[in-house]
């Protein structure tokens, strides 16, 4: 679905200050974002992660009443239906919600060795979503009977015949309507497939839930930001805000792979197979219910996080795979040069192959979105400002050390180098 009609296919400015991006074409990531019902749900790898209860109190000190873990917890476990026996018997899941999170009902034999590699480094195999996060686990994800379940799938379809829901397919929202006086929200402009412009009225309220990147476009081209950005495009200004500010993203180290000799990884020449596609259709098994091939999830703590051990600071991914393993596909999608991929995947063509994706939780280094033009149509400027913090470069760098600790564990040399 990614790099498809489905996806916003954003990219980043090509950086001017700090080096990133730089083994991708034209320096410019790809910042995949659903351009359909259902949103990002519907194209990312559907990991079920909710985030540590130390980053939701630490959100309410900052003075969002509401925020706490305590305050949050309720709504997870009202919208969830998991179908995972063994996790509904704790107090941190549920059942009867719309969203069905479970495990893939499939996995290879190196989604185990990595959880026996996590305990050969000392830590424990338990929930991530549960009381404490610092541990290993397989992956749980937002699946139902071993396929996708979008928010559309979850929430929309359900209620889909109300008489007090219209969904208005094919449309994109350019501008909220706000009184300049009382700064209240009144409706919206929008315009639809092959039609004029519209203005859509509301009676009681306006919820933006456009992402983290379409909020701030349409904010700003409300009105709502940066003074003196907004009058450098000629839109009045109803309030100065630092809205497109303070842009912060889990940032990672992509190309961490390693060689095995067993042929168990995950690859589109041994599972893109009609036999696995009829083991999917007819009973809701196999690899195509992979969790977008992550089979495992990791939260460690370099000698940066704080000591407590209850706050970690890098996740990892785990794949049964890399981007050799389905090159043509993985390649669009990262938008790798020629280059690298040459240089480092070429040579793994027919190889097995597993990754493991060290992602920094917290950076320091913040980043901006920014209008290109007061067009709606034009995309905004994504300006990441990766590595600006030599804080997250050395965090990053000792959850790549931990990482190829994990590779020199027993649990993955006995499949061979």
């Amino acid at each position: 679905m990614q790099m498809s009609q489905f996806d916003w296919m954003y990219q980043t400015t090509p950086p001017t200050d700090s080096p990133y991006c730089l083994a991708m074409v034209g320096d410019r990531c790809n910042w995949p974002r659903g351009k359909v019902l259902g949103g990002s749900s519907v194209l990312n790898a559907m990991i079920y992660i909710r985030g540590n209860r130390r980053d939701y109190d630490l959100w309410e000190m900052q003075g969002n009443t509401g925020w706490s873990y305590e305050d949050v917890l309720p709504y997870f476990l009202k919208s969830e239906d998991n179908r995972n026996p063994y996790l509904t018997r704790t107090p941190y899941h549920s059942t009867g919600g719309y969203l069905t999170v479970q495990e893939s009902p499939w996995r290879t034999p190196l989604s185990i060795a990595f959880l026996q590699a996590g305990k050969e480094l000392g830590y424990q195999v338990r929930d991530l979503n549960g009381e404490m996060q610092t541990g290993f686990m397989l992956s749980q994800g937002t699946l139902r009977r071993g396929s996708r379940c979008s928010t559309a799938k979850a929430f929309l379809r359900p209620v889909r015949n109300r008489p007090n829901l219209h969904i208005a397919m094919y449309s994109q929202v350019t501008k909220v309507m706000i009184h300049p006086t009382t700064k209240r929200a009144y409706g919206v402009k929008m315009v639809r497939e092959g039609s004029p412009p519209q203005m859509v009225r509301a009676r009681r309220e306006v919820i933006l839930s456009a992402g983290a990147i379409g909020s701030p476009h349409i904010l700003m081209l409300s009105g709502v930001g940066p003074k003196e950005h907004l009058e450098s495009f000629g839109i009045p200004v109803l309030s100065d805000l630092k809205v497109g500010h303070n842009l912060q993203d889990h940032i990672g180290l992509g190309g961490l792979t390693f060689i095995v000799d067993d042929p168990i990884t995950f690859t589109k020449k041994r599972y893109q197979t009609m036999q696995v596609a009829m083991e999917y259709i007819l009973k809701e098994r196999g690899p195509m219910t992979s969790l977008g091939g992550v089979e495992g999830l990791a939260f460690v703590n370099t000698k940066y996080a704080p000591k407590s051990g209850q706050w970690p600071d890098i996740q990892f991914h785990f794949a049964p795979s890399s981007v050799n393993s389905d090159a043509e596909q993985v390649k669009k999608i990262t938008g790798l040069r020629d280059s690298v991929f040459n240089t480092v995947y070429k040579p793994l063509k027919d190889a097995e192959t597993w990754t493991i994706l060290p992602l920094l939780l917290r950076p320091r280094s913040k980043g901006w979105i920014k209008l290109r033009s007061k067009d709606p149509k034009v995309y905004p400027d994504i300006i990441p400002n990766y590595f600006t913090q030599k804080h997250d470069i050395l965090t990053l760098t000792e959850g790549i050390r931990i990482a190829l600790n994990v590779s020199d564990t027993r649990a993955f040399q006995r499949f061979g180098l």
